[in-house]
């Protein structure tokens, strides 16, 4: 979903219509907000960043109607995930990774968006 160009919410609601089981939140506001609304019950939204307060204004406060009822009836959570609190595991991390580069089993591709399609003939694309 490119949220920039796209209606996120109407993807959402479209694709997802009971909800999304695991999101992984990279944007900050806005897109945290219409993400958390579409969290399945149960859903865990894991949070590793907000790219959009990465300016000079900073970032933009998170607002979410009746957050805390949303939080506890859908028994729904969001959690934190910050890569240095795992700093202790970047070397045997690095190593592995680059063993399974080498030995075939990690391919490393980069999606610059050129290659989106529609439907399923797009599928492809994702297994690449």
């Amino acid at each position: 979903i490119n949220y920039k160009t796209e209606n996120l919410d109407q993807v959402l609601n479209t694709e997802y219509p009971s909800g999304i089981d695991v999101i992984w939140e990279t944007i900050g506001s806005p897109v945290f907000e219409q993400l958390f609304e579409h969290l399945a019950r149960r859903g865990r939204l894991i949070n590793i960043g907000a790219t959009s307060g990465y300016t000079s204004v900073g970032y933009a406060p998170i607002k979410i109607d009746d957050f805390i009822v949303k939080l506890h009836y859908g028994a729904r959570a969001v959690i934190g995930f910050l890569t240095f609190d795992y700093k202790h595991k970047y070397e045997e991390y690095s190593k592995q990774l680059s063993e399974y580069y080498v030995k075939n089993k990690l391919k490393i591709f980069v999606d610059f968006g050129v290659n989106v399609g529609e439907g399923l003939e797009a599928v492809s694309n994702g297994l690449k």
